[in-house]
């Protein structure tokens, strides 16, 4: 340079390192993919992790300087707006699942706040237009399925519902609804379902049900069709339904019903959601439907 010349001064621009801007993104979309699987936990602290991280870039020495670091934080923070908005759907998908798949096993009944998953679901679920004895608002709910042949069965009825009839069932506290459940080596208990099922449709099934049980060794169609005359049903009627099999259906969707929620012998009960297998004392059932009760 002569003496006199001004001196110049050459200003060199280098372009960002664009490999390096996609080094430094490609994580960040590993991490995100990842954090949308279901099994993912404490969802928002990785979220502030990974938004802390990238504010403050240390340059590599061997690489060329980054772009303007204003532009990068920009950039940045649009893409973490987007992570956290995908982290706030799943979770609340999440959430919104976990009641779903609550309320697929425990049912969800009419007039229940769908936030407050009722315990009673699972006997709840399992009423059908099957007779109710008691007050079918009654908070505690006893689905029995039973084979009137069944002596085990009897043995319920002779001395253990009784107890619940006038401790819960008349006091408005539980509901008990009956459920065929007729098991084929009792010759005459698939007829003795569908007889308890024709009186009902007169009106009568406790009636029958009773009778049933109390003569449990003469339950051929003959006496079937006698204890209808004696109970007062209108027998052309009863005689028509029974020898139809038009309620053979029905009993078998009890039977199937039953099946469908692990009842394999008879009686087997749910008193709201416990299951209860035989004739077990009252004390079983006292102890099931207090739990019921106070849930």
């Amino acid at each position: 340079m002569n003496e006199g010349d001004e001196p110049k001064i050459e200003i060199i621009r280098e372009k960002p390192d664009v490999s390096l801007e996609e080094e430094k993104k490609e994580p960040i979309e590993e991490e995100a993919h990842s954090k949308e699987t279901p099994d993912s936990k404490d969802g928002e602290e990785v979220i502030e992790k990974k938004h802390a991280a990238p504010l403050n870039p240390e340059p590599k020495q061997e690489h060329k300087p980054h772009a303007p670091k204003k532009e990068i934080v920009i950039n940045i923070e649009k893409h973490h707006i987007a992570y956290v908005l995908v982290a706030l759907v799943f979770l609340g998908l999440g959430f919104g699942a976990n009641l779903l798949i609550n309320g697929q096993i425990t049912g969800l009944s009419s007039g229940v706040d769908q936030l407050n998953i009722p315990q009673n679901s699972k006997a709840a679920q399992l009423i059908d237009d099957d007779p109710i004895k008691g007050d079918p608002k009654a908070p505690v709910t006893i689905v029995e399925f039973s084979d009137f042949q069944c002596p085990y069965c009897a043995r319920f009825y002779s001395e253990t519902l009784p107890q619940i009839v006038a401790n819960y069932i008349n006091t408005g506290k539980a509901k008990l609804v009956y459920r065929d459940f007729p098991l084929s080596f009792h010759e005459n208990a698939q007829k003795a379902a569908e007889a308890a099922e024709c009186a009902d449709e007169q009106g009568m099934f406790w009636q029958m049900h009773d009778t049933l049980f109390e003569n449990q060794n003469a339950l051929g169609v003959a006496s079937l069709k006698q204890y209808a005359k004696d109970l007062g049903l209108d027998s052309a009627a009863f005689d028509a339904c029974l020898d139809s099999g038009s309620m053979t259906a029905e009993t078998l969707a009890d039977m199937q019903a039953g099946q469908s929620v692990g009842i394999s012998g008879t009686p087997g009960f749910y008193v709201n959601d416990q299951l209860i297998s035989g004739a077990q004392p009252f004390s079983v059932f006292e102890q099931a439907i207090e739990a019921a009760l106070e849930n």
